[in-house]
């Protein structure tokens, strides 16, 4: 990628990912624990049904958190 073709984003815009992090940010948390929660419960086989519906949720919630760094940064992450 060309450095002296990027353009760092608005200040607007950089608010504007600031607060898409505020937003994601509970999500982030619940996942994280229900993820936790379900692996220790998993040992007795209750916790799958949580895994398998919160591992490709966390999955999305990265992929968004990804898109916004590769958005500030200007290179893909």
């Amino acid at each position: 990628m060309d450095d002296a073709a990027w353009t760092p984003p608005s200040r607007l815009r950089l608010t504007g990912y600031a607060f898409a992090h505020v937003g994601m940010a509970l999500p982030t948390l619940l996942f994280l624990v229900l993820n936790l929660v379900g692996g220790i419960l998993a040992i007795a086989w209750v916790g799958l049904p949580v895994l398998f519906l919160f591992v490709p949720a966390s999955r999305w919630i990265a992929t968004r958190h990804r898109n916004i760094a590769s958005s500030i940064l200007g290179v893909p992450v």
